[in-house]
Order: structure tokens, then C-alpha cells, then sequence
């Protein structure tokens, strides 16, 4: 997971007369910090509009948050602005436009502020998820695990992070979706595996977005284990990769939670249930669990 922030001050005050076909020009680029994303901005001609558009060359979907603080100018979409960034885009991504009111005034936007969180939608106070999943076990049929890390145990399943489960799971074992959605994150490439808590960053993961705007993540894959691509929807049951023993962890296992957008975190994870032979249960350290 990445998070990243990027605050500038931009102040902009122009006067112009309306044309009648508008051409819009490239007047900002504006990296983000740890991140392949760039915020671009385009003004029209008449010097009244503000396009604001956004490129994603990472293999990782974004979600982003604008903010910014108008002058006698009024947005085509609610402020803070926050929508999502297709992975591996190659053109970039209309989000929002700012518009001049009173053309005999001065106009100006400033302090804009934009964050960008990885797999999921940065939290929206207005629009808060309503969880309203209970998951298939993340393994094929006819196959049993034991919880062996449940909520609030022990290593990294504390505070926001408690509503977790860790399922002792061999190297190689097929993972499969516990819930439909699309993959928004994936990672892959990492190697190492060890009890030492500088590995947590370093875990090959999927993120999987469920309808209700919760996110299903599935971490501890092995070297190249991910079988689905980001974009990809993905069905209940639907292999997603092979478990490993990658990142933060002291033997071959699964982790598995469900995280929802987090205004103070950026996320944070939510209690959840499997079905077990038909009916829910919140999983418990110790328990063994099957379809």
C-alpha cells in the first residue's frame, strides 16, 4: 500500500472575454511523492475554465482526494473531489473542472491539496461505507485451516489493524477470492520472508474492491504467485494466487482482512465473518476452518 501527499498553493487571477470554441492549454504538472501518478491542469481559452486531469502509469489503481479553496469560481463535481485512477493508464484522465462565476470579477482557486491512496478511494465523510459482506474461506473446497492469528492477536493485528486473520497455509497453496470485486492492487515482486517487522512493507499482496466500497486484501504471496491482473473482476471462489511465506511473517501463511477508507489513517481494517458450513462465524485463533 502506498499513501501519498502532495500540497501545493497555486493562485490563479485572470480576466478574459468567452470564445466560442474553447481550447484548453497545459499550465501545471504536478508529480506525486512515492507514486507513477501526474495531476496535470488545463486552461481554457478564454482563461475562465480549469481542467483538472490525471495520469496512472503504475500497475496499481489510485484513488484520489482534491481539495481546494475557489474565489468567484464554482466546481462541476463536489469538493473535495474524489474518484479513482485506472492502473497503467496511457492518457490521462479527465477528473474535474473549476469554472469562473462573474467574468467581471477576479477568479482564482489556491491551496489545492490532493492525496492519493493505492487499491481503494480515499475516505469521503459524506459518503461512508456500509459493510455488508460475510466471505467464502480463500481456499478451494474440501480444504481445512487453521486460524492461527485472529482479531487482536498478536504481531501487526493491533489497533486500526486488529480485524485480521492469519491462516496457517503451506507455500504454494491456491488462494482463492472469498468475496467478488475487482483487483485494485497487486504486488508480487518481493522475495524475503522472516520475523522482523522492517519486512511488513515488503509483503506481495492483492487487493480486491467489493461493491460496497469495502476492500478484500490478501497478503503473503509467493515470488510471482499473483494470478490476476489489476482491472480484472474477479468472481467468489476465482483463483487469485498462490500463498508463500513473503514479508513480515513467521511461517508459511495466509493474511487475510477487509479495510475500509479512513480519514485519520487513510484505511483501517472491519470485523468480518466466513461462512462455515452455511452459517457466519467470526473467525477465533485456533479455530479450523473449511467450506
Amino acid at each position: 500500500m502506498k499513501l501519498c501527499f502532495s500540497i501545493i498553493t497555486l493562485v490563479f487571477i485572470a480576466f478574459g472575454a468567452t470564445l466560442d470554441a474553447q481550447q484548453f492549454r497545459k499550465i501545471q504538472t504536478i508529480p506525486a511523492n512515492g507514486a507513477n501518478v501526474t495531476l496535470f491542469l488545463y486552461q481554457s481559452s478564454d482563461d475562465a475554465i480549469i481542467e483538472f486531469r490525471a495520469v496512472n502509469r503504475d500497475a496499481t489503481l489510485y484513488g484520489v482526494k482534491i481539495s481546494t479553496d475557489l474565489e468567484n469560481m464554482q466546481a462541476n463535481a463536489p469538493l473535495p473531489f474524489t474518484g479513482t485512477i485506472p492502473a497503467k493508464a496511457q492518457r490521462e484522465v479527465p477528473l474535474f473542472r473549476i469554472e469562473r462565476i462573474d467574468a467581471g470579477k477576479a477568479f482564482y482557486f489556491r491551496n489545492l491539496n490532493w492525496q492519493l491512496q493505492a487499491g481503494m478511494a480515499p475516505a469521503d465523510p459524506a459518503k461512508p461505507v456500509v459493510h455488508n459482506g460475510i466471505y467464502d474461506c480463500p481456499w478451494p473446497k474440501k480444504k481445512t485451516f487453521t486460524v492461527d492469528n485472529g482479531f487482536n492477536g498478536y504481531g501487526g493485528h493491533q489497533g486500526i489493524w486488529g480485524y485480521a486473520t492469519d491462516f496457517s497455509m503451506p507455500e504454494g497453496s491456491q488462494v482463492l477470492a472469498a468475496r467478488e470485486g475487482t483487483v485494485s492492487a497487486l504486488e508480487q515482486s518481493f522475495t524475503q520472508g522472516g520475523n522482523d517487522p522492517a519486512l511488513g512493507p515488503k509483503a506481495n499482496y492483492v487487493y480486491v474492491l467489493h461493491s460496497d466500497g469495502s476492500t478484500g486484501r490478501y497478503l503473503h504471496f509467493k515470488h510471482n504467485g499473483v494470478k490476476v491482473r489489476v482491472g480484472q473482476k474477479v468472481r467468489r471462489g476465482q483463483l487469485i494466487g498462490l500463498s508463500g511465506n513473503v514479508g513480515w511473517s513467521t511461517g508459511p501463511h495466509l493474511h487475510f482482512d477487509v479495510v475500509v477508507p479512513d480519514t485519520a489513517n487513510g484505511m483501517k481494517t472491519i470485523p468480518f465473518k466466513f461462512f462455515q458450513k452455511g452459517r457466519p462465524v467470526e473467525p477465533v485463533q485456533g479455530m479450523r476452518l473449511s467450506h
